[in-house]
């Protein structure tokens, strides 16, 4: 019978060995910022440290030019399978802000580290490392998720820098990102503007009754955007006018039935303007992350008291991530590793250099070294797989009893 503990300190062994190569990819990936869908040079920095280690490696991926698919397995037939997800898109004019040059080197290590140990013990098992492109903008892991790519996973892992301190998991919101677009009549705004249709005023009128909506709506919702298209020309009376708006609700089918409303300010703007209003999506939907609270507990215990990383409850509802649409087809954790004490507002450039340095490499080895062991005690443990599998069952009756309520 294979020894957690023992073997645990060889994944140990081999994180610390190799920790100064992964620390320099990812410092690397930061000096060579990539917006979405352009993150040629990271992936492939980071499949070339999963083929010095023999993974199998598919590039591109998915129909995804940055997207990538790295694998090995251990033994004959069926048996646990891992996947550790990897990101390493930037943002405009501050690069890593949100520190993904760190997320594809901590998986990469935690992936080797793993394989390491499955092949000196002979433990059967399977490995997947996948790189998922622009989770900044599109959030590629939604279509990926759709296709069933991650199905075959027992336990989805990743890790991402925070500041403040560490958690396990995000209180995430769902999304539905929406276009919106009035159409009116052009004319003179001084000579005839009586012979127009102001498109502008409907779009106005629309973000207005949206505001208004807020206070009939739960508190943990959001709705934001902005104009992207208000007219050509002052002395014109704008015939087309547009605007972005992202719709965030902390579950499904709430998110629905606020979209539904805001679909009705739409409608209602364009006849009180005699203008037309139409919309569509401009991105995909995302869920929000289903918690896993078997998992949780297992990867707390495995930061508290082996890697000797603290972890805090995360304090309120944040943003959306792609990674929702994983976590409600497999058990899934995302580890928010601490890069310093001080808060750092996330997308700045004070952020980006936070994800470099000593702290940042403290952090990056702990966070590697949470994930593979966080893999081997599910490879290792089949109650644990079963526990997980059924969690994820019973955290999706309960999103559909609160929609329900």
């Amino acid at each position: 019978m294979f020894q957690y503990k023992d073997i645990a300190e060889k994944l140990d062994e081999y994180i610390y060995e190799n920790l100064e190569e992964i620390v320099a990819i990812s410092d690397w990936i930061a000096e060579h910022p990539e917006l979405g869908h352009q993150e040629y040079e990271a992936s492939r920095v980071l499949c070339e440290a999963l083929e010095k280690e023999n993974f199998t490696v598919g590039r591109p991926y998915a129909g995804h030019a940055t997207a990538f698919n790295a694998f090995f397995k251990n033994g004959e037939g069926d048996a646990p399978t891992i996947g550790f997800l990897a990101q390493y898109d930037a943002l405009p004019e501050v690069g890593h802000g949100c520190g993904h040059n760190m997320c594809g080197p901590i998986s990469v290590l935690a992936a080797r580290a793993l394989k390491h140990v499955l092949e000196e013990k002979n433990i059967p098992a399977k490995i997947r490392v996948i790189g998922t492109p622009a989770e900044e903008t599109t959030g590629e892991k939604v279509p990926m998720a759709k296709a069933g790519l991650f199905d075959d996973c027992d336990l989805v892992l990743m890790a991402h820098p925070e500041s403040g301190s560490s958690f396990i998991g995000i209180n995430s919101l769902a999304v539905d990102p929406y276009e919106f677009t009035f159409i009116g009549k052009s004319a003179h705004a001084a000579a005839s503007p009586w012979e127009g249709k102001n498109a502008l005023n409907g779009l106005q009128l629309f973000l207005h009754a949206v505001d208004m909506l807020r206070q009939h709506i739960r508190p943990e919702a959001r709705m934001h955007g902005i104009i992207t298209e208000g007219g050509a020309a002052p002395n014109i009376v704008p015939s087309k006018a547009a605007a972005r708006l992202l719709i965030r609700a902390p579950w499904r089918g709430y998110l629905d039935e606020i979209v539904e409303k805001v679909f009705d300010c739409a409608r209602g703007a364009a006849m009180a303007t005699q203008t037309e209003v139409s919309w569509s999506k401009c991105g995909y939907s995302m869920d929000n992350v289903l918690p896993n609270p078997t998992g949780k507990r297992m990867l707390k215990e495995i930061m508290e008291k082996e890697v000797g990383e603290p972890i805090n409850d995360h304090p309120s509802l944040t943003g959306s991530t792609d990674m929702g649409a994983i976590s409600w087809r497999v058990p899934t954790l995302e580890l928010l590793i601490c890069i310093s004490e001080q808060e750092i507002a996330p997308h700045t450039a004070d952020f980006a250099q936070a994800c470099r340095g000593d702290r940042a490499k403290s952090a990056l080895c702990k966070a590697a070294r949470g994930l593979a062991r966080a893999g081997l005690k599910t490879i290792l443990d089949e109650t644990l797989r079963k526990k997980m599998k059924e969690d994820l069952e019973e955290q999706k009756r309960l999103q559909l009893q609160e929609f329900n309520k």
